[in-house]
């Protein structure tokens, strides 16, 4: 169920982001979710939430995670390889 969502409770069409929600201790790292882009919620001064779909397949940017440096890396694609 994870894989696919997007909002909690999948049920619901009026409800939130699941990560506008998570509450948990752990840091979490997801993707797949071009249409919000780029994510970041920050706990104690640190990333605590990160969402890295910034939309490179549709010619915008490819993102990456530095987890030692709490940092994102960000480069253009070459080329739009699916229309949205």
């Amino acid at each position: 169920m994870a894989l696919n969502m997007r909002w909690f409770p999948m049920t619901d069409p009026n409800a939130r982001r699941w990560h506008e929600q998570y509450t948990g201790k752990r840091k979490v790292v997801f993707g797949h979710d071009a249409r919000r882009g780029l994510v970041r919620h920050r706990r104690d001064g640190a990333s605590w939430i990160v969402g890295l779909d910034s939309g490179c397949v549709y010619g915008k940017k490819l993102s990456g995670y530095i987890v030692e440096d709490d940092r994102i890396e960000q480069v253009r694609a070459a080329a739009i390889y699916q229309p949205i």
